[in-house]
């Protein structure tokens, strides 16, 4: 019995599939998130939000890291870090979000063929 062969044969006999139409709902997704981040990040809204709740927030939860000793505690406080870091600033969500974005539409072809 010939493994090598057998293997070769059923990977012949797999269907392909078609990831094309997953990559555009992940790309029309993506251009929306950035969308609305960046209406967010240039509102007068966001401005109140960052002075009055973010400002000095990643900064507060790593002076409470530092000083805790419970490793309960300083699990929690490592994931409210984590949270903060990503998401109190626009700036830096917006590059992620742009990033998975071009690897995105790397992915598709001009024609909407997969690479």
């Amino acid at each position: 019995m010939n493994i090598g062969k057998m293997a070769h044969d059923s990977v012949a006999d797999e269907v392909v599939i078609d990831r094309i139409p997953f990559l555009r709902e992940k790309e029309r997704t993506l251009m929306q998130t950035i969308e609305a981040i960046k209406a967010i990040k240039s509102s007068e809204y966001w401005t109140v939000l960052e002075n009055n709740i973010f400002k000095g927030l990643v900064e507060s939860l790593n002076k409470k890291l530092a000083n805790e000793k419970n490793d309960v505690e300083i699990y929690r406080l490592q994931g409210q870090l984590v949270w903060a870091r990503k998401y109190s600033d626009f700036s830096s969500l917006l590059k992620v979000f742009e990033s998975e974005l071009k690897a995105i539409r790397s992915q598709i072809k001009p024609n909407g063929k997969e690479e």
